[in-house]
């Protein structure tokens, strides 16, 4: 923090100090902070606005948590945004995984009672088709857990444990999938180093919690 703070236009830095402040669980600190660091365009920078996106659902997860849906959900809308001043630009909306947030809006508006709303969402989740094309994925990993929480509620437990099965059976190697297996298994789980995990997994295990 001192040294980005004498050192205002070093965006590397300020990418650092925006990751202190989410490992610190200064979630709305560091949304603030991110809606003021410029961060120049380069080839893969994504790492601005995933920094941006934990800092909004993690919020929505505490505004879930005391039952004030209305302000989570207006989180959510946040999260999905792609603030200009973060160094990347919007992706095809094909290539976007939203599964987390609309399963987080699910949450929303079935506490709120909105079951046809509600219930838009789930069958957003499943409509989600995961891929992998020219080696780049178009999903979030940890969004295969989402993904069977929504299959057993439009279908079975038993057609979400097949589903995921059969996902990680075609990513052996992902960690953060055979992750997601064992969470909705409840069996133990396979311990994530905190280099190993990403923005979802930390929501997933926040909204868990």
């Amino acid at each position: 923090a001192p040294f980005y703070k004498a050192h205002p236009a070093n965006y590397v830095m300020g990418m650092l100090y925006a990751k202190t402040l989410l490992l610190n669980k200064k979630y709305a600190m560091a949304d603030a902070f991110l809606t003021k660091l410029n961060i120049l365009p380069f080839e893969g920078a994504t790492e601005g606005r995933q920094l941006y996106h934990e800092a909004k659902l993690m919020q929505a997860v505490a505004e879930i948590k005391k039952n004030q849906y209305k302000k989570a959900w207006q989180l959510i809308g946040g999260a999905k945004l792609w603030p200009a001043n973060l160094g990347v630009g919007k992706p095809y909306q094909d290539n976007i995984d939203e599964r987390l947030e609309d399963w987080l809006s699910y949450i929303c508006y079935s506490g709120l009672n909105k079951k046809s709303t509600a219930a838009q969402f789930l069958q957003r989740i499943v409509s989600f088709t995961p891929k992998v094309d020219n080696t780049i994925m178009n999903f979030l990993p940890a969004n295969q857990l989402v993904a069977a929480w929504a299959i057993e509620k439009t279908s079975s437990a038993n057609k979400a444990t097949e589903w995921l099965q059969q996902q990680g059976k075609l990513y052996p190697a992902n960690k953060i999938i055979q992750w997601a297996l064992q969470v909705y298994a409840r069996e133990p789980v396979v311990t994530l180093t905190a280099n190993e995990k990403d923005g979802e997994v930390r929501i997933l295990e926040q909204l868990c919690n």
